[in-house]
């Protein structure tokens, strides 16, 4: 359980920063509908990530009543996360697998960008090395948080049950 208590938290904070760049870019996104995607998949993340860490906090650590529909959201959107996750382990395991195609791409983006920006090609070069180890690590996580959080779902599934109503005698 402390494992999937850092997990969540490492989804947390990555979930923030995923969640920048959809809210800049939604206006952009409703007039192309390549990019609306790409905002769904984000929000999902993001959406999964936090209900996650909602569930944990309210159901699972305080047992308190959590309602049905947050179950909903934590199912849907987990059901995309696993597999966006399951599609980018393996893009990732293709880019890491070949690091000279990787290379090319890096050397050619250098080549388009402005003189002005040439200076900064190493870096800009070293970032897109590290970035399918950054992806694979990140979904890598992803994919048993999901899981254990199914396997939660149902060991706290009473937690979603509405709480007994109170009676007149139960007040005094």
């Amino acid at each position: 359980m402390t494992l999937y208590r850092i997990a969540t938290y490492i989804l947390l904070a990555v979930a923030a920063l995923i969640a920048l760049p959809i809210v800049v870019l939604l206006p952009a996104a409703l007039a192309n509908p390549l990019m609306f995607v790409s905002i769904i998949i984000g929000a999902a993340l993001v959406i999964y990530s936090y209900t996650s860490y909602r569930f944990l906090k309210m159901g699972v650590q305080e047992y308190f009543y959590c309602k049905p529909s947050l179950r909903t959201l934590i199912k849907v959107s987990s059901y995309i996360s696993v597999g966006i996750a399951a599609l980018s382990v393996v893009e990732a395991g293709i880019m890491i697998a070949s690091p000279e195609k990787l290379q090319l791409q890096a050397e050619e983006y250098i080549k388009q960008l402005p003189p002005s920006a040439a200076d900064q090609g190493q870096i800009i070069s070293n970032f897109m090395m590290a970035t399918p180890w950054i992806m694979l690590a990140y979904y890598l996580i992803i994919i048993p948080h999901v899981f254990y959080t199914w396997k939660l779902l149902k060991q706290y599934g009473r937690v979603f049950d509405p709480p007994p109503a109170r009676s007149e005698n139960d007040e005094q």
